[in-house]
């Protein structure tokens, strides 16, 4: 076996799809190019253990807990084995089984990849391209899974398959296929372009044939495994890539610095005392409005949760007092700047500049 291969199978990885030493070598044209987000997990800006998310709860950054069903999972920024290349992967372990799926039960990751990014596939027409998804995958649970390619009206669907070979080991897998030539497609800014959802169990209504586009919102298949059937079930993904193209390039790693702030147009989790405090005016004696200049331009004006509570934040007023806040309300937020204001009992000098310094908000432009 050449390099290339030892080097995959350091984790005993199995190959799906002939990924061969051209294949990876070809693909260094791709560099770069990954449209996947975050496919390292490396970024996970809202935490790192998610206990009983809800449904369509965002985890690690740009991945979705999409479920219905009475099972429950904790989802956790894991880095205890990983792959090479991997600090981090994401772990769903399940707390609470679906040992007998009911026909419209549905419980997988999901990711939704905004149009602009895949407008290049032509999806929806005669030339559409192919397209060449890769990821390592662990499971306790072997057998047929699948990755669903849908449309953002979840009318178009492709359930492609892949096979866990080995209990609770590191694989590759590689899925090729040609972007769907009929149904509607968005492809522009700000809109969900493609729905990707790695199938972890699926009733029957959410079943359809594997390997092929067809109507509908299909998500698996008959005969796929179910990782919701017990408690000591875990499922981890890592090094998600996808790529124009019928090649899997080695997994492309993007600086830290540029993943979070492509991460950042979705989601900002922005600590006041260590990514820059925000500066205003006291209104009131009582009141300050405030500014703050976002890093990186989001996807659309973001819905802000001041994650520190009403009574976390510090307003640092000049000429006054370091005081702590009653309240707190948003006055305007867009895509570069969300404009605040903060209340505390008494202290303020009006008129006066003031730093807000201590506390926390999550914007979130998610698609």
């Amino acid at each position: 076996m050449d390099d290339y291969g030892e080097e995959w199978e350091v984790f005993h990885g199995t190959f799906d799809g002939a990924v061969t030493y051209a294949k990876l070598a070809d693909g260094a044209k791709f560099a770069g190019n990954n449209i996947i987000i975050n496919g390292n997990m490396d970024v996970a800006q809202r935490g790192t253990s998610f206990a009983s998310p809800v449904n369509n709860a965002y985890t690690i950054d740009r991945f979705q807990w999409n479920f219905s069903g009475a099972g429950a999972v904790t989802i956790t920024q894991d880095s205890a084995s990983v792959p090479d290349g991997s600090e981090f992967a994401l772990k769903v372990a399940v707390t609470t089984a679906d040992t007998s799926l009911a026909a419209g039960d549905l419980y997988g990751l999901q990711y939704r990849v905004e149009g602009k990014d895949v407008a290049a596939v032509k999806f929806g027409l005669s030339t559409a391209e192919q397209i060449t998804l890769s990821f390592w995958v662990r499971s306790t649970v072997t057998g047929t899974y699948h990755v669903a390619f849908r449309n953002s009206a979840s009318n178009r669907s492709y359930p492609a398959s892949y096979t866990i070979n080995a209990a609770d080991t590191w694989e590759f897998k590689t899925i090729t296929l040609t972007g769907d030539i009929t149904g509607t497609w968005n492809d522009s800014e700000n809109t969900v372009g493609l729905f990707l959802f790695f199938t972890l169990a699926a009733g029957s209504t959410v079943q359809g044939t594997a390997n092929e586009w067809q109507a509908g919102n299909v998500n698996s298949a008959s005969g796929a495994a179910n990782a919701m059937s017990s408690t000591s079930n875990t499922f981890h993904i890592t090094q998600v890539q996808l790529v124009v193209g019928a090649e899997a390039p080695r997994f492309q790693q993007r600086p830290i610095g540029e993943e979070f702030a492509l991460c950042q147009r979705y989601a900002n989790n922005h600590n006041l005392a260590t990514d820059g405090a925000a500066t205003g005016m006291c209104v009131l004696t009582t009141a300050a409005r405030c500014v703050l200049p976002l890093s990186t331009r989001m996807m659309k004006a973001p819905v802000v949760t001041y994650s520190s509570g009403a009574s976390g934040y510090t307003a640092l007023n000049a000429g006054g007092a370091n005081l702590t806040s009653t309240s707190i309300t948003t006055s305007s937020a867009d895509t570069t700047s969300l404009t605040f204001q903060l209340t505390v009992a008494s202290g303020l000098v009006q008129g006066n500049a003031t730093l807000i310094t201590g506390g926390s908000m999550l914007l979130d432009a998610e698609l």
